[in-house]
């Protein structure tokens, strides 16, 4: 049986748009950023699509609470790596953590942590 990847990570660029005047990630633009990531590290690390199991099964998962340190900041044009990972889970809810790094994994730029409640769609 495969092992399945515990603290996925994938490298992001920093977008222009993204950043205030001062050439640095905006604070809820992370948000977003590890968001993404992890959609992504659904999707490519465990083949789990969460767009698809909505619309073909009506399940689905909202957030209901962010919690977020920033330690340093994430430049325009910066390569950064953000890393998941599943904390904890119920039949209810879920806790992701996500962290972003400097392109090397020895600067801590940032974590996340934000809990999701389940929610069946087709049930209204």
């Amino acid at each position: 049986m495969k092992q399945l990847e515990k603290n996925p990570q994938s490298e992001v660029k920093i977008r222009f748009p993204d950043c205030d005047p001062f050439n640095h990630l905006n604070n809820s633009k992370y948000i977003d950023y590890f968001l993404n990531a992890r959609e992504d590290h659904l999707s490519s690390f465990y083949q789990f699509d969460i767009a698809k199991l909505a619309k073909e099964k009506g399940l689905a998962w909202f957030v209901t609470l962010n919690q977020i340190a920033y330690f340093s900041p994430a430049s325009t044009m910066e390569t950064v790596v953000i890393q998941t990972r599943l904390v904890s889970h119920s039949q209810k809810e879920l806790l992701l953590e996500a962290s972003m790094w400097n392109n090397e994994k020895t600067i801590l730029k940032s974590v996340l942590w934000t809990k999701f409640m389940h929610f069946n769609l087709a049930i209204r």
